[in-house]
C-alpha cells in the first residue's frame, strides 16, 4: 500500500498535546479501546536491566480499525467519527489521542484486525503527520493492540507510583496489567 498522510503539520499536532501528562497520554489508549467496544484491555510492559521501561503494549478486544475507511478515521486530525456519538461512555472525540503517545515515547505501532481485514502501522514522533498501512495476516481476534517504542520520562518507579494508580481509577475495571523482564 502506498503512504498516507494526513492533512496537518507535526508541529500542530504537537501543539494540540502541550500540558498532557505520560498517564494521561497511556490513558487515551484504554479509551480508545472502550470506545471501540472493547470488554477487555491489557497494558504489558518490558523491563530492561536497568528498571526502566522499554516497551509498553495496549490490547484490546475492540472492533478494530477499518481499513477502508481510513480518510474518514485516521486520517482526520481535530475530527472524530465519534464527536455525535451519544454513548455516556465515550470518550474519544477530538480526533488527536492517537498522537498523544509523544508525551511518552518516540514511536508508536498499530496491529490492528476489524473481523475482514488486518493491518499495521507505525507513527514516528518526528514524522507524526504520515502513516503507511500494511495488510498483514490476522493472528489475533479482533481487535487492536498497540506497542509504544523508545520510552522517554517512564521509568518502572513512575509507571507504578503514577501510572498504574492513575489507570486504575473505577473507570478501568475491565483492565489487566502485565508486567514482564527482557531477557
Amino acid at each position: 500500500m502506498k503512504a498516507r498522510y494526513l492533512k496537518t503539520t507535526d508541529h500542530s499536532i504537537k501543539s494540540q498535546l502541550t500540558g498532557l501528562k505520560p498517564e494521561q497520554a497511556l490513558c487515551e489508549y484504554i479509551w480508545n479501546g472502550f470506545d471501540a467496544n472493547a470488554t477487555q484491555v491489557s497494558v504489558k510492559t518490558e523491563v530492561n536491566l536497568m528498571q526502566g521501561v522499554a516497551s509498553i503494549t495496549i490490547s484490546d478486544n475492540g472492533d478494530g480499525i477499518d481499513i477502508d475507511d481510513l480518510e474518514n478515521t485516521l486520517d482526520l486530525f481535530l475530527d472524530s467519527k465519534k464527536k455525535n456519538v451519544s454513548k455516556p461512555t465515550t470518550r474519544g472525540k477530538k480526533g488527536r489521542g492517537r498522537f498523544s503517545f509523544i508525551k511518552f515515547c518516540e514511536q508508536a505501532t498499530w496491529n490492528t484486525y476489524d473481523g475482514k481485514k488486518a493491518f499495521k502501522f507505525t507513527i514516528d514522533s518526528g514524522r507524526l503527520s504520515q502513516y503507511e498501512p500494511e495488510a498483514t495476516a490476522h493472528t489475533q481476534n479482533k481487535g487492536t493492540t498497540v506497542t509504544f517504542q523508545h520510552i522517554k520520562g517512564i521509568d518502572f518507579n513512575y509507571f507504578n507510583d503514577v501510572v498504574v494508580p492513575y489507570d486504575l481509577s473505577p473507570e478501568f475495571k475491565t483492565i489487566t496489567l502485565m508486567r514482564f523482564p527482557i531477557h
